[in-house]
């Protein structure tokens, strides 16, 4: 414990000291910089309490394959107001050159008038993976705000990461989870129990700004209350996937189609000898391989535009906005609905926007809207459900994939009593972790338990509390 006062807001998000605002007279306990760190920081589940740093996190920089685990910082305050840091994070600034954080906690207060703000770390540079990271504090930002990441500009891993605190932004770009990721960073099992709000646009419950192409979105899941000015959704305020809605690739795949049947039957001349060479004699000899060269570049895009991007996520929270498009999953979408299965939304806890385009699932506008009609969503793989279905056993064992139950029904309330996306024992390898004796570890809620408490059953799920205990975490 570094101070031993209570650190607070006010109503303008001004830090408090045993309610008191922090003046230069302050009796305080100030930390400064302390620069790039490289190496491993084992936190062993500790605590560090009452840090008061104005202009850097934990770290200012993290980098050179580091890694930083098993720690939580609590009632602290970091003060990135007027700072010339370009990104601010309760851990660290910035992260960079394949960096890993396991497991940390930050239930403090961040402020930011600047962009890249984020409760973990403000901006990732390079690839760096963030694995069962937990936000109780309150993030305040402008642009690029997120309750783990800020601004994601490498690839990398975001598994079983939480919001349950508050995220508050005045700029674009906002998300519970994470403000902006790229094409080359995966989200699993990452969930918002808790508030994001901006007075900006592009504001999501898990993602502000999203962009799914050779990458996936999967078990994620909104609960909370998410608002903002305009482009507002309970997974992301933009969602974009390469490619369209394929009626146009399948309308020139099944022209080319007719033309290859029709030529066949004028050189083969209709006695019904058709040679399996490909491409066949007939075509070879009349200049007309181009025709199947195209069927296959048909086929060859229809097949990468209906991969599966995002995967068994829903939203249930409230989603709001004072502009024209609020959605239950995403306040813009662009690029190809196919790239969805098995997606839900529900349909009672969505508030209305104040303008023209609302919808339960704003995928419109581009290419979804013909005049006044939209296409029927639930065809894709994205349907409504009610409230209370979504909160059974029975919705948990439909949205789980084969290899393990990875949602579970909400007991003890963590996720606003929604399912809960969890990680079943044994799964070491998908966790990523090197230590093949960790195969108990497991974060489904916050915590931590040793592998004299649990055999590595797989057919079993465990659920698990989190707590403090004095000065430390578990």
């Amino acid at each position: 414990v570094i101070n031993h006062g209570t650190f607070s807001v006010d109503e303008n998000n001004i830090p408090l000291y045993v309610g008191k605002p922090i003046t230069e007279g302050t009796k305080i306990i100030r930390t400064k910089t302390s620069g790039v760190f490289s190496g491993t920081f084992e936190g062993n589940h500790h605590t560090i309490s009452g840090i008061y740093s104005e202009g850097s996190g934990l770290f200012d920089v993290i980098n050179g394959s580091s890694k930083i685990q098993n720690l939580c910082i609590k009632n602290s305050v970091f003060d990135f107001r007027g700072s010339s840091s370009k990104s601010a994070g309760a851990f660290c600034s910035t992260l960079e050159d394949y960096s890993r954080v396991y497991e940390v906690v930050f239930d403090g207060i961040i402020i930011n008038d600047g962009a890249n703000t984020g409760g973990i770390a403000g901006e990732v540079l390079g690839e760096a993976d963030f694995v069962g990271c937990r936000n109780f504090g309150k993030v305040i930002g402008a642009d690029y705000c997120g309750g783990i990441v800020g601004k994601f500009s490498g690839s990398g891993d975001m598994f079983c990461c939480r919001n349950n605190g508050s995220v508050e932004s005045t700029g674009d770009y906002v998300g519970g989870i994470v403000a902006s990721v790229t094409s080359d960073v995966y989200l699993s099992k990452c969930s918002n129990p808790g508030t994001v709000k901006s007075t900006g646009n592009y504001v999501g419950g898990i993602v502000g700004d999203l962009t799914l192409d050779s990458n996936t979105m999967k078990y994620c899941c909104h609960t909370g209350t998410v608002s903002g000015n305009d482009y507002v959704g309970g997974l992301a305020g933009k969602f974009y996937t390469p490619g369209d809605n394929l009626e146009e690739a399948f309308m020139q795949f099944h022209q080319i189609e007719s033309q290859i049947d029709m030529y066949e039957k004028l050189f083969v001349g209709g006695d019904g000898i058709i040679t399996h060479e490909y491409p066949p004699t007939w075509a070879v000899e009349n200049d007309l391989v181009y025709l199947f060269e195209e069927r296959e570049q048909c086929l060859d895009y229809i097949s990468t535009a209906n991969t599966r991007n995002l995967l068994c996520s829903y939203s249930a929270g409230d989603v709001t906005a004072n502009g024209e498009s609020a959605g239950a999953l995403f306040g813009e979408f662009s690029g190809c609905v196919w790239r969805c299965l098995n997606t839900y939304y529900n349909s009672e806890k969505r508030l209305p926007s104040s303008g023209k385009d609302t919808f339960m699932i704003t995928m419109l506008k581009a290419s979804y809207q013909t005049g006044e009609n939209y296409m029927n969503l639930a065809e894709p793989g994205v349907a409504s459900k009610t409230g209370d279905a979504m909160k059974t056993e029975a919705f948990a064992e439909e949205m789980s994939r084969p290899g393990g139950h990875e949602y579970l029904v909400d007991e003890k309330n963590e996720n606003n009593g929604y399912i809960i996306p969890t990680l079943h024992m044994g799964s070491d390898t998908e966790f990523g972790l090197e230590d093949t004796t960790r195969k108990t570890y497991s974060i489904y809620q916050d915590s931590w338990r040793g592998p004299d408490v649990f055999a590595a059953d797989e057919t079993k799920r465990y659920k698990f509390d989190y707590a403090f205990d004095g000065g430390n975490y578990k």
